[in-house]
């Protein structure tokens, strides 16, 4: 009969067994417990335009690395510039006004304006001492003319001032038909005798002159009388060339310009005696009977004598002449000064404003950073405060954990820690940038359900060296935190 085994054993066993099985239990959930975990997060810039306008061109793409201050996106700046091309004239203006008054009034100035009022008092005084017997004779004599002009004209012209527009279109027909038939042969022949004559005289003079020169050099002759000889030799050669001139002249027939000359004279002399011959026009009888009456009124005031509104425009001339003039010789008034400065002034925080104005068109990166995204295309209208780009800080990236109160002694802020990150085989190091100041209950996304309800603190990682692997987005787990190992 075999050997039966106690049977409480079997109660032992599974006690242990169920012991066992508890002690793995809750070491798993321990672990679970004691496991802190969460991904990286970053804060993107938003990069907006402060003003409005039309996109002119794309300056960075995304996945492009910028610098602070490089360009990304540009507006037309067109209408920009021109206002502060339009400001920049204003203020140089307003400098060059300042400038005047800081100089005060030239010399030249004082000297011209001291003339204007010795012409003004003399005016002033003219007019109250009233015409002068010569203006008053000047006067008749004027109106004089101006009668007699448009008595001729109303008569037409005298006998003898007909013959005389007849005789000068007769002599200017002549002086044009000869111009146009040129010299007769007999003439031409003439002007040929001429130059032989003046030939021979000239061959005489410089025979003559080559005497002198060597009774000169021997001292046979003073050199007054070589000088006389020398004077007759050019002369006749002067003759000569002047003979020869005229007979090429002759040969050549008249020039063209002497041809239009003549027929000018000869058409300006038809006109004057046909105007003669025709008598004068209705319009110039009215225009020298108006020129009479003018000249009529003119006599009677100067008769007349000075109005005295006349006289009181000029006294008013005057002061207004004495009153410049003193301002230019005083000089400005500080308060003039003070208002050009402030004009100055303004104008330049007028270019100041419109130069910000037109840097504004192009919006540039305010951060280190890598293009995320760009929100615009060419050719887009934007108004001002609408983003145009967004700029990733891949330095500036951190992981949100939460521990439990009961670790919260053994963390501070600088404290080291180690992560995890999934991808990465290595450990990486980082430190704790801050714990927060208050408590809250624990993340459902987080925690086991164990610690559902347990009051947790949030702690902010940051890796000590910036990692180009480490991606927003991406989990780690955090391997020890400050004296905890996890």
């Amino acid at each position: 009969m075999a050997h039966k085994p106690p049977v409480f054993i079997a109660p032992i066993v599974i006690l242990t067994l169920l012991g066992a099985g508890g002690w793995l239990v809750e070491r798993q959930r321990a672990a679970n417990r004691s496991t802190l975990s969460g991904f990286f997060e970053n804060q993107p810039s938003q990069i907006a335009s402060k003003i409005g306008g039309r996109v002119l061109s794309i300056d960075a793409r995304e996945g492009d690395a910028v610098k602070v201050g490089e360009p990304i996106v540009e507006l037309d700046s067109a209408t920009a510039r021109a206002a502060l091309d339009q400001q920049t004239a204003s203020a140089r203006q307003a400098d060059a006004r300042l400038s005047l008054i800081d100089a005060g009034s030239r010399q030249e100035d004082i000297v011209r304006q001291q003339e204007v009022v010795r012409e003004a008092a003399a005016a002033l005084q003219k007019a109250v001492a009233g015409p002068r017997p010569q203006e008053i004779a000047q006067a008749r004599a004027h109106l004089a003319e101006a009668q007699a002009a448009y008595d001729r004209a109303v008569n037409g012209a005298r006998p003898e001032e007909l013959a005389q527009a007849k005789a000068n279109a007769r002599a200017a027909k002549d002086r044009l038909d000869a111009a146009v038939r040129g010299l007769t042969p007999s003439e031409i022949a003439q002007y040929k005798d001429r130059v032989d004559a003046a030939r021979a005289r000239n061959l005489v003079a410089s025979k003559e002159l080559e005497r002198y020169r060597r009774l000169l050099a021997a001292d046979a002759v003073t050199r007054e009388q070589f000088d006389k000889v020398k004077a007759d030799a050019d002369a006749a050669d002067a003759q000569e060339q002047e003979a020869s001139d005229a007979y090429t002249k002759a040969v050549q027939g008249t020039p063209s310009e002497e041809l239009r000359e003549a027929r000018h004279e000869y058409d300006a002399a038809a006109a004057a005696l046909a105007i003669l011959a025709n008598g004068v026009r209705r319009e110039d009888i009215d225009a020298a009977r108006e020129h009479r009456n003018e000249a009529r009124e003119a006599l009677r005031l100067v008769l007349a004598g000075t109005r005295r509104e006349d006289i009181d425009a000029a006294a008013a001339a005057l002061k207004q002449a004495q009153a410049t003039l003193k301002e230019l010789v005083a000089g400005n008034r500080p308060q003039e000064r003070d208002e050009a400065k402030a004009t100055a002034l303004a104008a330049h925080a007028a270019v100041r404003n419109a130069k910000i104005n037109f840097d504004e068109h192009a919006i540039r990166a305010e951060m280190n950073g890598i293009i995320d995204r760009v929100f615009v295309a060419e050719g887009d209208v934007v108004s001002a405060g609408t983003p145009v780009a967004r700029i990733d800080d891949p330095a500036d990236i951190w992981i949100r954990v939460y521990v439990p109160e009961s670790m919260l002694a053994n963390v501070s802020a600088g404290a080291p820690a180690s992560l995890k990150v999934d991808g990465i085989d290595a450990p990486l190091a980082a430190h704790v940038d801050r714990v927060a100041s208050q408590g809250e209950f624990t993340p459902a996304n987080l925690q086991t359900p164990d610690e559902r309800g347990k009051q947790v603190f949030e702690v902010r990682l940051r890796l000590n060296r910036p990692d180009a692997r480490v991606k927003p987005g991406m989990y780690a787990t955090v391997r020890s935190l400050g004296s905890i190992r996890l």
